[in-house]
């Protein structure tokens, strides 16, 4: 993506292949961008040894933050097999900022915490509710007349969120 924010958590996930009908013993060579810092018990550089079976696909994952802004180089995941090099990722240039130059006013994340309540039922009507995190408007739930719409409109479309529903006790 063009930006990464300081102090926000990324993850990286890596799929390895195997297309061919024999068993690949590979080492994988998994690295986190220069300037982050590795978090949930990963580490900045990591080697796993796999072994796929014919056809088989394996997903590694690894998660990161930056706690400064700037340009950082990401070099990217290696794969070698009886220590060749048979796949990597090219290397890239990772702009990271404190606050995004662009914000995307259509978006749930920007309409669920700064849009008007008209704008969040709007969305709510014209979008796929089962893909949103539909907890982000609880803070607006208090409000008995927003909750009475929200409800209306997610009950036509069924989905159902613990937290929002919870507010019923409420009013």
């Amino acid at each position: 993506t063009e930006e990464f924010i300081t102090q926000t958590v990324y993850g990286a996930q890596v799929v390895v292949t195997n297309p061919t009908s024999s068993r690949q013993r590979l080492d994988v060579l998994l690295q986190v961008p220069q300037g982050a810092m590795p978090v949930l018990g990963d580490k900045t550089l990591a080697s796993r040894h796999v072994s796929l079976e014919p056809f088989e696909t394996l997903k590694i994952e690894y998660h990161f933050y930056f706690p400064e802004p700037g340009d950082y180089a990401h070099f990217p995941v290696h794969v070698a097999r009886r220590e060749s090099l048979v796949a990597f990722a090219q290397p890239v240039r990772l702009k990271v900022v404190e606050e995004p130059s662009q914000v995307d006013r259509e978006s749930w994340d920007y309409i669920s915490q700064q849009g008007e309540g008209p704008q969040v039922i709007e969305f709510l009507q014209k979008n796929n509710v089962e893909s949103l995190k539909l907890d982000r408007i609880a803070w607006r739930m208090r409000d008995a007349a927003f909750f009475k719409q929200v409800v209306e409109v997610l009950d036509a479309r069924f989905p159902y969120d613990d937290t929002l529903w919870s507010y019923g006790l409420v009013h």
